[in-house]
């Protein structure tokens, strides 16, 4: 008999709680926007006091009326982001991550019969626009033709409550032998191979409020990570000549220099004076020795003038 009595003891407690949770409405809100949590007052229930409280570690006390007398100056972190309006509804401005939880209208009517109405709120911060970070394993860049294996890293800088999914191409990416998927789905591990040269991944933020999407294709990106050394090459080859090609005209010209003091000297020497004493004799002094009987023929004179000029040379 009193296995009987618990019985029915526990099935009344069990309806209760659920009443209970299906009477609790749940409602979200997003970060620095506003809520309105709303009263449902029964027809001819001629309400007398009400009031919203927050059901935190301690009771706060958001707004009250008591006959005919609102009062919202309650000195909780809500103060000066509530309203209450003539239909007991509660709005409340500024939302904040903290201001999650439970709350609780309290009504009475003016025969004292009370009422209850529990509010379940959840805060979120909308999703900001996802990056996609790819990491290759290994120091190189394989090619196109080769098997490359990639980890892909999800993450926003804004949103709460998010989960992350991902897709290859337009088809969700499950958690199998292939592709692994860590840390709560933000980062993707897989490997491609060289029929992936378009194959696109897709990472897509939600929560209860916003969602968004990103996209890449790791074939492309990689590609374009070769170029950008390529040009990082170039730079570094411009960089060498900037240095190189001045140092040899520098030294082009100091060449130049030395070659043409050099021959200026040797124009210098060749246009040296002939000594007086080894100087050809003039006509006159010919002339004057044909006179006197002294003048040799004409072969012999010829012999002499080379022997003299061969002489020149040589002293010279």
């Amino acid at each position: 008999m009193e296995l009987w009595h618990f019985c029915i003891l526990l099935t009344y407690l069990f309806a209760g709680f659920a009443h209970s949770l299906s009477s609790k409405k749940w409602l979200q809100g997003t970060l620095g926007k506003s809520l309105l949590l709303p009263a449902d007052i029964p027809q001819g229930f001629q309400v007398r006091e009400a009031s919203w409280r927050f059901l935190s570690t301690t009771e706060d006390i958001l707004a009250s009326f008591f006959k005919g007398t609102v009062e919202m100056m309650y000195k909780s972190r809500f103060l000066n982001r509530t309203h209450l309006h003539e239909n007991f509804s509660l709005q409340i401005s500024d939302l904040r991550i903290e201001d999650s939880g439970d709350f609780e209208l309290r009504l009475v009517n003016s025969e004292g019969g009370k009422r209850t109405q529990d509010f379940a709120i959840t805060v979120y911060e909308a999703v900001s626009k996802p990056r996609i970070h790819l990491y290759s394993m290994g120091n190189d860049m394989p090619s196109c033709s080769s098997q490359w294996n990639i980890f892909l890293v999800c993450s926003v800088m804004h949103g709460s409550h998010t989960a992350f999914t991902w897709k290859k191409g337009a088809i969700a990416i499950p958690n199998n032998n292939e592709v692994s998927i860590l840390d709560e789905g933000r980062i993707l591990h897989t490997s491609l191979g060289p029929q992936d040269v378009n194959v696109s991944y897709s990472c897509t933020v939600a929560n209860a409020i916003s969602n968004d999407t990103e996209t890449i294709i790791p074939r492309k990106t990689n590609d374009c990570k070769l170029e950008s050394r390529k040009r990082h090459e170039n730079v570094n080859y411009c960089f060498l000549l900037s240095i190189i090609l001045p140092a040899c005209v520098v030294i082009l010209c100091a060449l130049a220099t030395i070659l043409l003091s050099n021959k200026k000297c040797r124009d210098n020497k060749n246009s040296k004076p002939i000594d007086d004493d080894c100087a050809l004799p003039s006509l006159r002094e010919v002339e004057s020795l044909h006179e006197d009987g002294n003048l040799v023929p004409s072969a012999s004179l010829s012999d002499s003038f080379e022997l003299r000029e061969d002489e020149l040379c040589q002293n010279n």
